[in-house]
C-alpha cells in the first residue's frame, strides 16, 4: 500500500491525499497528489483517499476531521482508465472539483446541524423530534440533489457514483 503525500509543503496547511493503490500509476499519482494538495491548502482538516483496484473499481473518499460526514465516490475501472488518459493537471483539477462539491455538501449539513441544535435549545416546551427528523430528511435530500447537479454539470464527474 502506498501512502503518498506532498512532502514539499507543510501538511498542516493542506488537505492531504492518501493513495491506497499499489503499483498503479504510482509516479503520476504522486504528481497528482502534489497538485491537489497545492490547490486545497486552505483545508488542513481534510483527507481525500484514493482506493480500489482494476478488478473491483475505484473509490474516492473524503473525510473532514472537523465534522462527522463522510463522502464517497465510486468509479468503474473503465471510467478510471479513461480519466488516466488525460494529463495529470486535468486529473488534479477534477479531484479538486469533486473535493469542492463534497465540501459544499458538508458545509450545508453542518449548518443544518447547528440550526437544529438552536431550535431544540429555544423550544424546550415541545418535542422537536418529529421536526428534527423531517428537517434532516429534507436537508439531506436537498444537499444530495445539489451535489448530483454540480457533478452532473461536469463531463467527467457526471459518470461517477457519488454518495
Amino acid at each position: 500500500m502506498n501512502n503518498i503525500t506532498n512532502s514539499q509543503s507543510n501538511l498542516n496547511f493542506t488537505a492531504r491525499m492518501d493513495i491506497r493503490l499499489t503499483g498503479e500509476n504510482a509516479n503520476r499519482l504522486k504528481n497528482i497528489a502534489q497538485m491537489f494538495e497545492a490547490q486545497t491548502k486552505k483545508f488542513p482538516k481534510d483527507t481525500v483517499e484514493l482506493d480500489g483496484s482494476k478488478h473491483n473499481g475505484y473509490q474516492i473518499y473524503h473525510y473532514d476531521k472537523g465534522i462527522e460526514h463522510e463522502n464517497c465516490c465510486d468509479i468503474t475501472t473503465e471510467q478510471w482508465n479513461k480519466l488516466f488518459e488525460k494529463p495529470d493537471d486535468f486529473i488534479a483539477k477534477k479531484l479538486v472539483k469533486l473535493f469542492n462539491i463534497f465540501k459544499k455538501k458538508d458545509k450545508e449539513l453542518d449548518r443544518g446541524g447547528k440550526y437544529i441544535v438552536s431550535v431544540i435549545n429555544r423550544d424546550k416546551n415541545n418535542d422537536p423530534t418529529d421536526f428534527e427528523q423531517k428537517f434532516w430528511d429534507i436537508l439531506t435530500d436537498k444537499v444530495n440533489k445539489d451535489r448530483d447537479i454540480a457533478a452532473g454539470k461536469d463531463s467527467v464527474l457526471r459518470n461517477f457514483k457519488l454518495y
